[in-house]
């Protein structure tokens, strides 16, 4: 089994990449995603997709998403996918771009 340090070299900057997400900086996020960091990446039982939609980055979910996040994976810490999160804590525009995109998927 890898270690932590294994796995985050292994992705990329994960933790940099989620603050991107969640403060909204699209650019350094867009930065961290061509880096190669897997946007699907769980290591602490969550991943920048719901760290952004529970911050409300609707533009950052649809960064994520455009770039390989999957927003039918369950969260391991709540169970939820990314569009019962976002019904959930009340992000009625990005559950909107999400049911959007299911639709696709």
């Amino acid at each position: 089994m890898e270690n932590w340090n294994e796995l985050v070299t292994s992705h990329g900057n994960y933790q940099d990449l989620c603050t991107a997400a969640v403060q909204g900086n699209d650019e350094q996020l867009r930065l961290h995603l061509r880096g190669g960091i897997d946007p699907n990446f769980q290591p602490q039982d969550t991943n920048a997709l719901f760290k952004a939609i529970r911050a409300g980055q609707l533009t950052s979910v649809k960064i994520l998403i455009q770039n390989g996040a999957d927003p039918c994976i369950k969260e391991v810490s709540s169970g939820m996918n990314a569009q019962e999160i976002a019904r959930h804590e009340g992000q009625t525009d990005i559950e909107d771009y999400i049911n959007m995109m299911m639709r696709y998927m």
